[in-house]
């Protein structure tokens, strides 16, 4: 329990970066390059202990930091200066409807000071489970939108095919399945774009994911890698009722 709450605790002080500068005057397939990161990467994840909630009494609380590596659109347009990972926080809010299904609702807390806000949901159902050993499988439907300082939104759905190996204090989930991101690009003085007026990208492929999630009594800490275009990476403490 003490190493839940120092994770806890870590998680809430770790901040996201003062300034986030995406670069200008993209083309097509400059954009392309910037939304196959930030779209990609910030789709809503998983970070939930896979078992689920059981039922409409089931009720949990988290909050997560997830980070997006921005180096490779550094080069991308004139350029830009930022080097490492976007890092920006979350609070979830999960429900359960019925045996096995659940849905979840997260958004970022404002204000945050790199200019990010999104939101998203996703809805998991638990449809087999194996008799003899500790595991189970779960489809989970998923949608999320991301406004990066008022000059790119992102529409982020996808559907996953998740396996579970889950044991008393741990579990392991890994699988995949299809994504889809739209981008609107603003132009005009303050844009982006390369042509000065609004455009849109759209893209889609397959998708990854592995995750651990570790439990201490009502608490659970969950670690995740997502992987589309690149690697994103989310950690997420949480509380079940």
């Amino acid at each position: 329990m003490k190493r839940a709450l120092f994770l806890l605790s870590f998680l809430s002080l770790s901040s996201a970066f003062g300034s986030f500068d995406l670069p200008k005057n993209l083309n097509a397939k400059d954009r392309e390059g910037v939304l196959g990161v930030l779209g990609f990467g910030s789709k809503s994840k998983v970070l939930s202990s896979p078992v689920p909630l059981g039922g409409s009494d089931g009720f949990e609380v988290g909050f997560s930091t997830e980070y997006i590596p921005v180096s490779d659109i550094a080069g991308l347009g004139s350029g830009s200066s930022e080097q490492g990972e976007l890092n920006y926080h979350v609070l979830t809010f999960g429900k359960g409807i019925v045996h096995n299904v659940d849905t979840f609702f997260h958004f970022t807390p404002i204000p945050q000071s790199d200019g990010v806000f999104g939101y998203g949901a996703h809805v998991r159902w638990g449809f087999w489970e194996a008799r003899r050993f500790p595991a189970l499988m779960s489809f989970v439907i998923h949608g999320s939108g991301m406004n990066y300082g008022n000059v790119l939104s992102t529409r982020t759905t996808g559907l996953d095919l998740l396996m579970t190996v889950a044991l008393e204090q741990a579990a392991l989930y890994f699988g995949g399945g299809p994504v889809r991101t739209i981008g609107t690009f603003s132009g005009g003085t303050n844009g982006l774009t390369l042509e000065g007026n609004n455009q849109d990208a759209d893209l889609s492929d397959l998708h990854t994911v592995f995750g651990l999630s570790m439990n201490f009594e009502k608490l659970s800490l969950t670690l995740e890698v997502d992987r589309v275009v690149q690697a994103s990476y989310a950690a997420r403490m949480s509380y079940r009722f």
